[in-house]
């Protein structure tokens, strides 16, 4: 063999681990990225949490609505500081709800990981709350495929426990 082609095959070997180690950054570097963005989940469940803390009159807002049979988020309601806030917040978390079913779902490793169908009966829950149904059926389409996939399969049982609870 000549020193050519022990070059040759050097520089072929160096060219294999090279891309093997490439294949291997993408994929660590892809999970990290998946896994990172699983977290800003949490933190942002933590956000939500402190909103509610902080802005005790959403929770009064929310519970004197809980069983609210009309529109809430119209011209004629009185557009006080309580208003608005408990306008965010449900925003707030909508966009949470639509983050978390665009992260997730499709996923079934992750969805086993991040224990999906306690986030589903969380974000179920929450979707009993006729204030939330309104504003996301007033902005459906600003919400992506997946959640609305989510909410569609699950409507039924979101119907069936908004029943239960005026019960």
């Amino acid at each position: 063999m000549e020193l050519k082609d022990w070059i040759d095959s050097i520089i072929a070997v160096i060219a294999l681990i090279a891309f093997i180690a490439s294949c291997a950054t993408l994929y660590i570097t892809r999970k990290h990225l998946l896994w990172e963005r699983v977290h800003r989940i949490h933190e942002r469940l933590y956000e939500l949490d402190k909103v509610l803390i902080e802005h005790p009159e959403i929770q009064k807002v929310l519970f004197n609505y809980a069983d609210h049979s009309g529109t809430y988020f119209t011209a004629q309601t009185i557009h006080d500081d309580d208003y608005f806030r408990v306008k965010a917040y449900i925003y707030m978390q909508l966009n949470h709800f639509d983050e978390i079913t665009d992260i997730v779902m499709g996923h079934t490793a992750l969805e086993k990981a991040m224990e999906f169908e306690d986030w589903a009966n969380y974000i179920l829950k929450r979707m009993q709350h006729p204030l939330f149904r309104e504003l996301y059926y007033q902005d459906t389409k600003i919400f992506g495929d997946k959640l609305e996939k989510f909410l569609k399969s699950r409507d039924k049982g979101i119907q069936e426990l908004s029943r239960s609870l005026l019960k």
